[in-house]
């Protein structure tokens, strides 16, 4: 059974969040549609269980945060097109996955790549050397973002054991 339609289900899921990040301020505000303010409230419910959620730290849509901080932001920004890249790169290879490289010498040099500006972003901030504002930290995490859901497509595509 081909696991595609499984991940591209899950590049549209992730396409779903990242919107409804910045459609919730509006949706959860007073005076918007009851079925709005529930879909908000459970955005912020979830952002909750995975973020901060400090307000100095993400960006405002009509004056309110958005659910999860910049970074977080980010980070879910970027990952239908790091699944994506997955879909794009499938192999199709008779090799069983557990003898399949995980994920190569060139895969380790990218994800570490990747992994740098949110590293950078965090230690300046954490020592006190910068204050990156939400632009900086969510373009920051999109590497980040992208090198995750591309990995953790390729896994589920069976590419990679």
């Amino acid at each position: 059974m081909s696991r595609t339609p499984v991940v591209a289900a899950a590049a549209l899921a992730t396409c779903a969040w990242a919107a409804g990040l910045w459609a919730a301020p509006l949706a959860a505000r007073p005076g918007a549609p009851r079925w709005g303010q529930v879909a908000g409230a459970v955005a912020y419910v979830a952002g909750g269980a995975v973020c901060h959620q400090r307000p100095e730290r993400a960006f405002q849509v009509g004056g309110r945060p958005l659910p999860v901080c910049a970074r977080c932001t980010g980070l879910y920004a970027a990952a239908p097109a790091g699944l994506a890249f997955a879909l794009a790169r499938r192999r199709r290879s008779r090799r069983p996955a557990s003898r399949r490289r995980w994920p190569g010498r060139g895969g380790r040099a990218w994800l570490v790549a990747a992994i740098l500006p949110t590293a950078a972003s965090v230690a300046l901030e954490g020592t006190g050397l910068a204050a990156p504002g939400p632009a900086w930290r969510a373009v920051s995490a999109v590497p980040l973002g992208a090198a995750i859901a591309w990995l953790a497509g390729a896994v589920a595509l069976g590419d990679l054991a």
